[in-house]
């Protein structure tokens, strides 16, 4: 049986229509209901009744949805299973975007997850798009973003702040600063403050920021990196600290599934102590605030 399969009975069951399943799974709702159909042929029943305002599952159904679930499961966790360590009896799937993961601000989580023998980590990196199609259909446990979108089911919690200072390779007046400015991809909020500021991206935008350190270094510019880096920067490189610029703190979601067998694992990992802002920061730091807020969507 194909897994993609149980995978969409299980998001049109979860959101009783075809369109919100096909968007949540970043479908086509052809696409969708020819799954289901082929589902439907393979177990040769009907699986949803199909009303004029949503979907409900018909008695057959209603004895498949264990089954569809406990089949996911286990093939998640054979999935995992691959890489597992001997000792390992519990497994979890992160991901995030590369400037996070290159930023640190899933350090503090990582090292409680080392620290604990008996899990298995497995960590990814990827777009925000294609870390959100994994996670409804669970193939990973958490994904952490900046700008999470609102998704039923979907839990949201706010973790510590990612903090950006503006830096510059050498100094130069305010003017320059906006001319040379390098854009990197920190969401909109980060985009739209930059925007108020009058540093457009039009003249250069390098998403990613690995590329957009390469180009500081090699040929120089100005941009907002994450605290650490602007400091490793400053202190070995010469680079100079923008003071004309406030200090950003932008809001880092952790999303992870309502339904996910794990979740209370997860909202106890989630609720440890967080790491401490860094003590070089700025009194006059500007906090960005999340589309989604700093509770959950459900």
């Amino acid at each position: 049986m194909d897994i993609n399969l149980l995978k969409t009975f299980l998001e049109v069951q979860r959101t009783g229509h075809f369109g919100r399943a096909a968007e949540n799974l970043f479908l086509t709702q052809s696409a969708v209901s020819a799954r289901i159909r082929l589902l439907e042929q393979q177990l040769e029943v009907t699986l949803f009744e199909r009303g004029r305002r949503a979907l409900r599952l018909t008695p057959a159904g209603w004895r498949f949805l264990p089954h569809a679930e406990r089949l996911l499961q286990v093939w998640q966790e054979a999935c995992r299973d691959t890489g597992r360590s001997a000792l390992a009896t519990e497994s979890l799937g992160l991901g995030l975007t590369p400037n996070l993961l290159r930023a640190g601000v899933a350090d503090g989580l990582l090292r409680r997850l080392r620290e604990e023998r008996q899990l298995a980590l497995q960590v990814e990196a990827g777009e925000p798009q294609s870390l959100v199609r994994r996670l409804l259909q669970m193939e990973l446990d958490l994904v952490l973003l900046l700008d999470p979108p609102a998704l039923a089911g979907v839990q949201v919690r706010t973790l510590t702040p990612l903090e950006l200072r503006l830096v510059s390779e050498r100094p130069r007046p305010w003017s320059a600063l906006v001319e040379d400015y390098i854009a990197i991809d920190w969401g909109m909020g980060v985009c739209a403050h930059c925007l108020r500021l009058g540093l457009t991206p039009g003249r250069l935008r390098l998403g990613p920021l690995e590329l957009a350190l390469r180009w500081l270094e090699e040929q120089g510019g100005a941009a907002y990196l994450p605290t650490a880096l602007a400091e490793e920067g400053v202190q070995n490189r010469g680079w100079v600290y923008a003071d004309q610029a406030p200090v950003l703190r932008v809001p880092v979601c952790a999303l992870f599934s309502h339904n996910n067998p794990r979740r209370e694992r997860l909202e106890s990992l989630l609720s440890a102590p967080a790491v401490p802002a860094r003590a070089g920061a700025a009194a006059d730091a500007q906090s960005l605030t999340s589309s989604s807020g700093s509770s959950e969507s459900s």
